[in-house]
């Protein structure tokens, strides 16, 4: 798979305490997140455990608001050679599987994680983004997830989109 297959989105995630939750050792930060208008993304995702928190946002910070871009690059599977986007850009490989009409995302160990994209519910933009008219059901669809923090703030409307 070649690297200029790649996608990017770019969202605003802002810190909505009152999702935040904790079980069996796992620690999540709840978000609220939109695009860079500010409209609200239409995605299931509300909250991230502590390593998918870092991945978006780094760990040296924990802004009340950021405007973050990922990008998907896919790759041929778990022993292909991890992507390296750029200095500052944090990456990460994962996989999703097609199962009874949801994508499911899971980390590169096999470990599956509380995210899933629901193709019914969730933004088309998401759903191009995340590349889901690839993926055949039951097969592992292995990609790199790079993320960068463009800028951080107080409040959505520090980010007001300038095209």
């Amino acid at each position: 798979m070649s690297r200029a297959q790649h996608t990017e989105l770019t969202f605003i995630l802002q810190r909505c305490a009152a999702r935040d939750a904790a079980s069996d050792r796992i620690v999540y930060s709840g978000y609220d997140i939109a695009w860079p208008d500010g409209r609200p993304v239409s995605i299931g995702l509300r909250r991230f455990c502590q390593q998918g928190t870092r991945l978006l946002v780094g760990k040296r910070t924990d802004p009340v608001t950021a405007l973050v871009r990922v990008s998907l690059y896919p790759v041929a599977g778990l022993e292909a050679p991890l992507t390296r986007p750029g200095r500052g850009i944090r990456c990460r490989r994962f996989y999703t599987v097609l199962t009874r009409g949801l994508i499911r995302l899971y980390f590169f160990t096999g470990t599956e994680t509380e995210v899933a994209f629901d193709p019914e519910a969730d933004d088309e933009e998401v759903l191009r983004w995340l590349q889901a008219e690839r993926m055949q059901p039951e097969k592992p669809f292995w990609f790199d997830l790079a993320s960068q923090t463009i800028r951080e703030g107080e409040t959505a409307r520090s980010f007001a989109f300038q095209g």
